[in-house]
C-alpha cells in the first residue's frame, strides 16, 4: 500500500500499540493516575502556602482557628478553603475587623452561590462599604452585578427603593444597614 516515510512509522505505531490492548490501556491510567497525584500535591502545596500567609497576616493563633473554621465551614458548603482564605486576606487588606469573618464570608458565598467571581465581588464591595462607613454609587452596582438585593438594604435603612438613590447620595445608607441586609 505504499506506507512511506511518516506515514509508515504512525502505522506501525499504532498497530504497535493496538497490539498491547489492556497493557496500553493500563500504561495510560499509569500516567492519568501519576497526572492525578502531581495535581494533588501541588493544590496541597498551594493551599499550606496559602495557609501560611493567613497566619503571617493575622497572627500565628487567629491564623490557625481562622483555618480551622474555614476547613469545617468548606466540609459542610459548596466553598473552598482556597475561596475562604483568598476572601478573607481580601477583606483583612481593607483594614477591618476579622470578628464574626467566617461567619460574613459564609453569608457572602451563600449569597454568591458558591460563585468565585461573584463571591469575590460581594466580599470586596462588602469591605468597602465597611472601610468607608457608607455605600456609594460604585460599590452598588458591584453589589448588582453580584446578585445583591438592595432592597433588602432600603428595608434596612427604614426607606422605600424611590427614596434610595437620594438617601445613598447623602451619606445615609450605612455600612451597619448593608452588614444587617445579609443576616
Amino acid at each position: 500500500l505504499g506506507f512511506g516515510g511518516k506515514g509508515a512509522g504512525a502505522a506501525r505505531f499504532l498497530g504497535g500499540v493496538a497490539g498491547l490492548g489492556g497493557n496500553a490501556m493500563a500504561i495510560g491510567a499509569g500516567f492519568g493516575g501519576l497526572a492525578l497525584v502531581k495535581e494533588s500535591i501541588t493544590a496541597f502545596a498551594d493551599l499550606e502556602a496559602k495557609v501560611a500567609g493567613l497566619k503571617t497576616l493575622f497572627g500565628e493563633d487567629l491564623g490557625l482557628r481562622l483555618t480551622e473554621q474555614f476547613r469545617e465551614l468548606a466540609k459542610t458548603t459548596i466553598l473552598t478553603n482556597n475561596q475562604l482564605i483568598e476572601n478573607a486576606r481580601t477583606w483583612a487588606s481593607y483594614g477591618l475587623t476579622t470578628e464574626n469573618l467566617t461567619d460574613r464570608l459564609r453569608r457572602l458565598g451563600t449569597v454568591a452561590g458558591g460563585n468565585s467571581e461573584k463571591f469575590r465581588a460581594l466580599t470586596i464591595a462588602f469591605a468597602q462599604v465597611n472601610a468607608q462607613g457608607k455605600l456609594m454609587g460604585q460599590e452598588k452596582n458591584q453589589l448588582i452585578n453580584a446578585g445583591f438585593s438592595l432592597q433588602a438594604v432600603a428595608e434596612q435603612a427604614g426607606i422605600s427603593m424611590t427614596e434610595f438613590a437620594d438617601a445613598m447620595k447623602n451619606g445615609e445608607i450605612t455600612a451597619e444597614h448593608l452588614n444587617k441586609a445579609l443576616i
